[in-house]
């Protein structure tokens, strides 16, 4: 049940509404945006929505169950609002979003119709020039699984709560001295072999914030898995924290914390080395 004021029943109750529809889309770095597909900007709640007449939504499909509702958002790429360089960058991944429906010829009088709140799932591009993005509502953790299952390799991300080794000390810094693509470029030192299956972070640069995984490393050439999102420039910095495959061998030999390893190496029918097995 959609709680709306009475004005506003009454208002969809006549023969023609003037109803136009909201989006308010709140990135993870908090930056807002606030759109609406009326021809005329808006003003709701001291916040200018603005003309866009390029955005649309998909019919809303919704159930009594806790299956998620399904909802797409399309729009057209603008510069001045979302931008191709946004969407690459992933910088409306996970992105906060509410619709709803207000009347266009008195929006604080009327107050608002929601009409889906939940954070974008997958935004991709299409070849005609435009972005859609899933829509998942607030019933999409309840699909998501829940504690652990038994595995040979360590479960636990390293360096977190669970693997509890101070990554700090096992990090370093770096400038980009030139680039082939967006997944290999120059570096002005040596890293070490210990740095392959490890992450990079810029610091700097387009892609400023962003984590990628090292494939691996030839002499000062960085090869990620990879491409960056964004084009990798001379000048970049960066910070390489070292990677970990997730053996017994690993967290024993190289990071001392076999105490904190989070798998099961030597339950029967796991096929691993170990040196207490006779085969």
């Amino acid at each position: 049940m959609k709680a709306i004021s009475t004005k506003m029943k009454q208002h969809i109750g006549q023969q023609v509404s003037t109803l136009a529809t909201c989006w308010l889309i709140v990135r993870k770095d908090g930056t807002r945006h606030t759109i609406t597909d009326s021809d005329e900007s808006i003003v709701f709640s001291g916040e200018t929505h603005v003309s866009r007449l390029g955005f649309n939504r998909s019919a809303l499909e919704s159930k009594n169950n806790l299956e998620v509702s399904n909802l797409e958002v399309f729009g057209v790429i603008d510069d001045a609002i979302i931008s191709v360089e946004d969407i690459e960058a992933g910088r409306l991944d996970y992105a906060q979003m509410d619709v709803f429906l207000v009347n266009w010829a008195d929006p604080d009088g009327y107050g608002k119709i929601p009409v889906r709140s939940g954070t974008f799932g997958e935004v991709r591009l299409t070849d005609s020039g435009m972005f859609v993005a899933e829509l998942r509502g607030n019933t999409q953790p309840y699909n998501q699984v829940l504690g652990d299952v038994y595995t040979p390799e360590c479960r636990a991300t390293f360096g977190d709560h669970r693997c509890k080794v101070d990554v700090t000390q096992h990090q370093m810094t770096g400038i980009v001295v030139s680039a082939a693509s967006r997944a290999q470029f120059d570096v002005d030192v040596v890293v070490p072999a210990e740095f392959n299956e490890g992450i990079c972070v810029f610091q700097t640069g387009r892609n400023a914030g962003k984590t990628c995984e090292i494939s691996h490393t030839q002499d000062m050439v960085m090869i990620l898995k990879f491409a960056a999102p964004l084009p990798i420039e001379a000048g970049d910095t960066f910070l390489l924290t070292k990677g970990c495959d997730k053996r017994t061998e690993t967290c024993k030999g190289r990071y001392s914390n076999i105490i904190n390893f989070r798998g099961e190496p030597f339950l029967p029918g796991q096929k691993v080395f170990s040196p207490l097995r006779a085969d």
